[in-house]
């Protein structure tokens, strides 16, 4: 028989349950990290969706959402295409960075590059 060990103390508040190699939480579930610092998110703003929240000082707000339908939103909880970026982006490489834009089919359809 397997003893588990475990370096902290475990509290749980609710229903829970680990089938084999995974750990099951009910619909609407959440993950809390260090007293509610950090935490993810089922179905937080819509089912089948995971948010992603860390702690601004005050209060948890999502920082990165995933929708059911795959779309990533950073910055918002509203991703209206695969990858929805609300904010600055950087883009950092040792050459001139590039930003390259391929059709489905891999074709380039655009490129940013840097001024130097």
């Amino acid at each position: 028989m397997a003893t588990t060990k475990f370096l902290s103390d475990i509290s749980i508040d609710g229903d829970l349950s680990v089938t084999g190699n995974e750990l099951n939480l009910p619909s609407g579930g959440q993950l809390d990290w260090a007293n509610g610092d950090a935490r993810i998110v089922e179905g937080l703003v819509s089912n089948y969706s995971l948010s992603f929240q860390t702690y601004t000082g005050s209060s948890l707000t999502t920082k990165m959402f995933i929708q059911s339908g795959g779309n990533v939103g950073i910055g918002t909880t509203d991703p209206t295409t695969t990858l929805d970026v609300r904010g600055d982006v950087m883009v950092e490489s040792e050459n001139t960075p590039t930003l390259s834009v391929r059709d489905t089919t891999n074709n380039l359809v655009g490129r940013l590059r840097a001024a130097n």
